[in-house]
């Protein structure tokens, strides 16, 4: 009989795609199977469609909602409610093919004699809107040296281009099915990860468990904007993740099956990961000390053009003052025409000069109000710069002291190393002088007189043919 495999699906707010998720779990050729939900209190129609479908088909089904917990406890909470002797993970808007669960489990249970924790297939990617992966996530499995059915996670981890892009050599949880005891050993979900949660798991399993592989493309990953890794992409939280995950990798006691060669090769990542980040911070306070250059220039030309404001709204006023006085002198002279003439002239001229004024006000205002304008989009600018710059200091000085600690608990090691090896050589040495000292006293009762007649006497019975002994 096939042993029971248990397909958790760790749900939020996933109504968009839980059918097609849900369909094809109907359509796996495996059996025995059973379904965990771990709703993450979504509020959309999540459940509803999920419980919905699975409602006679036959299969058995669990659908736990709790409160928020976050996306690594979700993911320990569908474990920890799985009965299966296998974990098959089905994230709520991926899709696995008809064959998956069948060849996958088929891997562990024809090789009952290898230890193998986790077995993993190629998936194909599928886009849903314009977000985009790079093209280096696509084939996933070509970053390793060597891929094998049956892997040695040791070896897993030594290879050269473990470090090297794309960390995640295996891919997203939908596309491995884990042994359910493996948890028991290795522990659960890191929830203090976000984007690199699942390749924290992975590496751990390679530290105690060999890994299975098939090269058949029978799972689907969905790329959209609405995705956990879409989201900490764009917001920065991938980037912080590979920090914290490399930092775990160097200091925590879950690393210790690590190889010491991979631990340097990281502190030398690391190293010149801070210092391309020391070299960004510079480059962001350059920008800053422009950026605040620019607000001072701005301001001083706004301030020239208030002044130069002010200088026209004088003009206005006096080529009013002048109207009113031409007005004044049209109606007590209206009676004598050649003054008439003349103040017309004048009026035509004050009203040339007031409309000028005019013109220039209303130029000068919108000037006034796109530098304005400028000046609040170069505030905000300003603003964001100081919070990444900020956010960024504080990272180097967390990322500094992680290093610094790391390098201390190194030395100790390499000094307790050290001391061990000068007290074995120690301990040699005085295990030669004890051997040179009995060859010493060998020789000496060799030439012996009582050795050289013992030497004549069993010469003597030898000749006689009597016995030595």
């Amino acid at each position: 009989m096939n042993p029971l495999v248990s397909v958790c699906i760790p749900t939020f707010n996933g109504e968009l795609f839980i059918k097609e998720t849900i369909e094809c779990i109907l359509n796996q050729t495996y059996q025995p199977i059973e379904v965990i939900i771990s709703d993450d209190n979504s509020g959309d129609q999540t459940l509803a469609i999920a419980e919905e479908m699975l409602t006679g088909s036959g299969l058995p089904f669990q659908i736990w909602r709790h409160d928020r917990l976050g996306l690594g406890q979700n993911w320990n909470y569908c474990v920890s409610k799985a009965q299966g002797k296998y974990i098959k993970f089905l994230l709520q808007d991926d899709r696995i093919y008809p064959q998956c669960i069948k060849e996958l489990v088929q891997i562990f249970e024809s090789n009952p004699h290898r230890k193998i924790g986790m077995t993993f297939c190629l998936r194909e990617i599928k886009y849903s809107d314009d977000a985009r992966l790079e093209p280096i996530y696509h084939n996933l499995t070509e970053g390793w040296t060597k891929l094998e059915t049956i892997n040695y996670g040791y070896n897993l981890l030594n290879d050269p281009l473990l470090l090297a892009p794309p960390l995640n050599k295996i891919g997203e949880p939908t596309n491995t099915l884990i042994l359910r005891s493996v948890f028991d050993r290795v522990g659960n979900f890191d929830a203090d990860l976000q984007q690199l949660i699942d390749l924290d798991m992975w590496l751990r399993i390679m530290g105690h468990y060999q890994i299975g592989f098939t090269p058949q493309v029978l799972a689907e990953f969905r790329v959209h904007r609405g995705q956990f890794s879409q989201i900490n992409s764009n917001s920065g939280n991938a980037w912080l993740d590979s920090w914290r995950l490399f930092f775990k990798m160097l200091g925590h006691p879950d690393y210790n099956f690590l190889p010491g060669k991979v631990k340097q090769s990281l502190a030398r990542l690391c190293l010149e990961g801070m210092t391309e980040v020391t070299a960004e911070l510079y480059q962001l306070r350059t920008e800053n000390h422009h950026l605040n250059q620019e607000i001072m220039t701005l301001g001083q030309k706004n301030a020239d053009l208030g002044k130069e404001v002010e200088t026209i709204g004088k003009q206005l006023q006096e080529a009013h003052d002048r109207l009113l006085e031409a007005q004044s002198a049209f109606l007590s002279l209206a009676e004598t025409e050649t003054k008439l003439q003349d103040i017309s002239q004048e009026l035509e001229k004050v009203y040339g000069l007031y409309r000028s004024s005019v013109e220039q006000v209303q130029s000068l205002s919108s000037q006034m109000t796109e530098i304005n304008q400028n000046l609040r989009q170069t505030q905000d600018n300003l603003a964001q710069s100081n919070s990444l710059v900020a956010s960024q200091q504080a990272t180097i000085d967390y990322l500094s002291q992680t290093l610094q600690e790391t390098e201390e608990r190194l030395t100790k090691e390499n000094e307790a190393i050290r001391i061990d090896r000068d007290q074995k050589l120690e301990e040699l040495s005085q295990t030669n002088i004890a051997l040179e000292n009995a060859l010493t006293r060998i020789k000496a009762m060799e030439s012996s007189k009582f050795w050289q007649l013992r030497t004549q006497w069993i010469s003597f019975k030898q000749r006689l043919g009597l016995s030595t002994e």
